[in-house]
């Protein structure tokens, strides 16, 4: 757990004793859970094991989404144009 110097939960992660895989993650603002992540379906990339599953959840406003990861790809070559500001959508 993660308290700022009042005492405050800000932040609480699960890791699995056996694994050491985080499975879940949870961050506070004034003491009420703001985000929760958890992960799941880990495998092994690289030699390293990573979640090919991740959901996240906002219960202060009742949505979540589910990512489900088919590969990853370490180190790989990004295009400049990635990195270049964009205008945002007119409805923000």
């Amino acid at each position: 757990m993660c308290h700022d110097a009042s005492g405050t939960l800000l932040r609480q992660i699960l890791i699995d004793a056996r694994t050491a895989a985080i499975i879940e993650e949870t961050s506070y603002e004034a003491g009420e859970p703001r985000m929760v992540l958890r992960f799941d379906d880990y495998r092994p990339v690289d030699g390293v094991y990573l979640p090919h599953r991740i959901a996240l959840w906002y219960p202060r406003r009742l949505m979540s989404a589910e990512i489900a990861i088919q590969r990853y790809e370490v180190n790989p070559d990004l295009a400049d144009a990635l990195f270049e500001p964009v205008i945002p959508w007119a409805g923000w």
